[in-house]
C-alpha cells in the first residue's frame, strides 16, 4: 500500500446517481459489491459490479 491511501474492499448503501447506458440500477436502489478503496463516504463503481441488496436493509 502506497500513502496517502483508501481502504476498504466493499460497500453497502443507496444509489444516488447513474450514468449513461446504466440501465440495471435506479436512483434509490439499495445495493452491495466489492471495490477497491470503498471505505469512503462516495462510492463509484461500474454498473456490472454492484448486486441489489436485501428489501429494507438499512444503512445508517
Amino acid at each position: 500500500m502506497q500513502f496517502p491511501s483508501l481502504i476498504g474492499i466493499d460497500f453497502a448503501g443507496t444509489v444516488i446517481r447513474i450514468g449513461p447506458g446504466v440501465e440495471d440500477f435506479a436512483v434509490g436502489d439499495n445495493v452491495f459489491a466489492m471495490a477497491d478503496n470503498a471505505y469512503a463516504e462516495l462510492c463509484v463503481v461500474k454498473g456490472g459490479r454492484p448486486v441489489e441488496g436485501p428489501e429494507g436493509a438499512r444503512f445508517d
